[in-house]
């Protein structure tokens, strides 16, 4: 605001200009004023008198516009029923709203832990100073996977009493574009989603199966114990001279 004043004696009449430094000006003694883009604004006032006298007061800076990019950390995948931690990247005293888009009650806070019981394609609406005039709302797209790690045997006897013993693993996981990693119990690992290996040793072996999808799930399978017990059997003759 301005305070204007002339002397009374001399007719007390002036004219007062501001410049809003936008290219806007007004003739009004306390205006207000709306900025339409980002940056910082010089703002000045002249007083001129009816006897010519003039007074210019110039703030530099004075006025400084800025926007709030609403950034935080949204995977472009999540794991189902998995929780995940979303973290806003503006300072920690801005307000924020998560709104994730499944029907639950939107979060508020520069955190929030969220995790999905059905898989589909979902909408993160994440606000920035919802309630004040640098609101601004940015919406980010997630899929949520079902990534579940199987597999079967052929044969499905896993006790053998030679070796080598060969077994097939056929996986029937659950999720699309898997990695594979087998680990066979015997120090040996196959990287396909069907594998044949050989036991050529006695021993008890527990394979297990993990399977990873694109964005980072990842599920873990212990199959059944496999048995390789081969008997040491030896022959022995005598000869019985008399």
């Amino acid at each position: 605001s301005s305070e204007i004043s002339t002397d009374v004696g001399l007719g007390g009449s002036y004219t007062a200009t501001w410049d809003f430094g936008d290219g806007s000006t007004s003739n009004e003694d306390n205006p207000s004023h709306t900025y339409e883009s980002t940056g910082s604004y010089d703002v000045s006032l002249t007083v001129e008198d009816s006897y010519g006298c003039r007074t210019v007061v110039r703030e530099n800076n004075m006025v400084a516009i800025g926007t709030i990019t609403p950034s935080c950390n949204v995977p472009a995948e999540m794991c189902l029923n998995m929780p995940f931690s979303f973290r806003s990247d503006v300072d920690d005293d801005i307000h924020c709203l998560w709104d994730f888009g499944d029907g639950t009650p939107v979060q508020s806070g520069s955190v929030a832990s969220h995790s999905y019981s059905q898989v589909g394609n979902y909408s993160i609406s994440f606000t920035v100073d919802p309630d004040g005039p640098c609101r601004q709302t940015q919406v980010f797209d997630v899929e949520v996977v079902d990534v579940r790690a199987s597999f079967y045997t052929d044969p499905a006897d896993l006790f053998s009493c030679t070796f080598p013993f060969e077994v097939r693993f056929i996986s029937n996981s659950v999720g699309e574009n898997l990695s594979y990693t087998y680990n066979f119990g015997d120090n040996y690992l196959g990287f396909h989603d069907f594998m044949s290996h050989s036991y050529t040793q006695n021993g008890r072996f527990t394979p297990t199966l993990t399977v990873t999808s694109p964005g980072g799930c990842v599920s873990r399978f212990t199959g059944p114990e496999i048995v390789v017990n081969q008997p040491d059997a030896a022959l022995h003759s005598t000869t019985d001279g008399g």
